[in-house]
């Protein structure tokens, strides 16, 4: 009874916080926006900060705004990173991510953090907001975005030149009582997450899975290109495993040395090619990986643009890599997925969605650190506790189903 009391009053407190800092920002939106609701806007707003991962997951929105105002003229405003932490670890980054759905916007600006704190490109930026005078905004939010981040967001806008109807600048979770809404199942996933603006709008009812829809652009020219490795490689007909052995950061990141067990494992059992894919600075990590079967592993990290590298997971029976960007492409075109997740957050953030996806995740007593730029501890036990035959055995089920023999003079 106790519990419960405690319960109910953990539920009562978070609803008035979270209701006096939508009033706060109600009567701030009041004051820079206007609220007439355009039946027909002919230009829309977007802002999604984003890289690979957080773009992909977007897409839903992105094309449901598409399909709902197929008229309009719709630029969205995205950045790699706004976080200072992340700018010198992301200074390569060029956001090239926002090509697999460019067909969904009329216009793009794609700015590197960094780029925020330079007056001459906010200046022009502001220009061209102001000119092309949005009648519609959506600010597309991550799950615990709180108060600050979205007072930003309008204080921003105001700045850039939007002058109304903006959708997704209210707090709906807060990020320093995570636990007790994961608790009372109050967690959504990152896809969902980026489609409240648009249940808030009207464009739909709720978020569930019969709305969520990839539309990736990959054009012809990108085909051509994989169409060459692959008759270079003499892929044509083979299966083919991808596999991303990188990330971000070292915390979430399966050790390479198993990765180079796991892709002996699957070679021995089945007649598979596998093709590790990634930017520039996963080279060396696939390089190390081919040296164990050079005639069967294929390392073109850094080689492929976006668009072909997801042409290529596409072509893939399977993906089998770590929580990344490319997991987050490989589910958006249909592909398999063995995904390797760190307990860094919740379950269910960013686990990928379709049916054809094994999540593997330990629970260790660390879990759910909220750390995205390091182990707090030094272990990277939640990781590294994940072993080789749990990650094998998850490919097998789903190589399984594609009708593939497995090898049994090789095979253990």
């Amino acid at each position: 009874m106790e519990k419960r009391s405690t319960v109910l009053f953990q539920r009562a407190l978070i609803k008035i916080i979270i209701n006096i800092q939508n009033l706060i920002l109600s009567i701030i939106k009041f004051i820079f926006y206007h609220s007439n609701k355009e039946l027909e806007p002919k230009s829309i707003f977007i802002l999604r900060s984003s890289r690979l991962g957080d773009f992909v997951c977007a897409i839903p929105a992105f094309s449901l705004i598409r399909k709902s105002f197929p008229k309009a003229h719709i630029l969205l405003l995205t950045f790699t990173s706004l976080n200072p932490l992340n700018w010198k670890k992301n200074r390569e980054e060029n956001s090239e991510w926002v090509k697999l759905a460019e067909e969904l916007f009329d216009e793009i600006i794609a700015l590197r953090g960094p780029e925020i704190l330079k007056i001459n490109r906010i200046k022009k930026l502001r220009h061209r907001i102001k000119e092309l005078s949005p009648e519609l905004c959506f600010i597309l939010p991550f799950q615990w975005q709180g108060f600050i981040t979205k007072l930003k967001n309008l204080i921003f806008l105001k700045f850039l030149g939007v002058r109304g109807n903006v959708y997704g600048w209210r707090v709906r979770r807060l990020p320093l009582f995570k636990k007790i809404h994961y608790r009372n199942g109050e967690n959504v996933h990152a896809i969902m997450a980026a489609l409240e603006p648009l249940i808030e709008y009207g464009i739909i009812n709720s978020y569930n899975q019969n709305v969520i829809k990839f539309n990736v652009t990959i054009y012809g020219n990108d085909k051509k290109v994989v169409d060459k490795i692959w008759k270079e490689y003499g892929l044509i007909q083979c299966p083919i495993i991808a596999l991303f052995p990188g990330g971000t950061f070292k915390h979430k990141q399966w050790p390479v040395y198993n990765f180079q067990i796991l892709c002996s494992l699957l070679l021995k059992s089945y007649p598979v090619f596998i093709i590790i894919i990634g930017g520039p600075r996963e080279w060396q990590l696939g390089e190390r990986i081919k040296c164990v079967c050079p005639d069967r592993i294929i390392n073109l990290a850094g080689s492929c643009n976006i668009r072909q590298t997801a042409e290529i997971l596409r072509r893939s029976i399977l993906f089998v890599g770590n929580d990344s960007g490319p997991a987050h492409l490989a589910a958006a075109v249909g592909t398999s997925c063995v995904t390797i997740f760190s307990a860094i957050e919740y379950p269910g953030s960013w686990d990928q969605l379709n049916n054809e996806s094994v999540i593997l995740r330990h629970s260790v007593p660390c879990q759910f650190c909220f750390s995205f730029t390091h182990c707090p501890k030094g272990t990277e036990a939640c990781i590294k506790s994940i072993t080789i035959n749990e990650v094998f055995y998850a490919c097998k089920q789903l190589i399984s189903r594609k009708k593939i023999t497995l090898n049994e003079n090789l095979a253990h």
